[in-house]
């Protein structure tokens, strides 16, 4: 992908040791629930709203948080949401 920013994050622990984040995750994890426009526009991807690219790369995210369990897709409603699983996660992780 071409992207216009880095979509990786490089951060310290406690111990000032430094890792990296995948800030692309953590935006499409925060704006759950919602339909996979919303979560590119959230994940900042507005400019690339109709990149096949794109949304596989978002959708492969969402796949992997549903394998974690901590998301679901409802075929119904076009929608993801958050399990209980993944909504005490980010309770516990940014306070929402």
């Amino acid at each position: 992908m071409n992207l216009p920013f880095d979509l990786v994050e490089t951060v310290h622990d406690v111990n000032g040791q430094p890792f990296t984040v995948n800030t692309t995750e953590t935006d499409v994890f925060c704006s759950l629930p919602a339909n996979l426009q919303q979560i590119l526009r959230d994940a900042h991807f507005e400019n690339y709203l109709d990149d096949p690219e794109i949304n596989e790369y978002v959708l492969g995210i969402l796949h992997k948080f549903q394998s974690l369990d901590i998301a679901e897709y409802l075929p119904d409603n076009n929608c993801w949401i958050l399990t209980s699983k993944g909504s005490l996660m980010r309770q516990e992780i940014f306070g929402f």
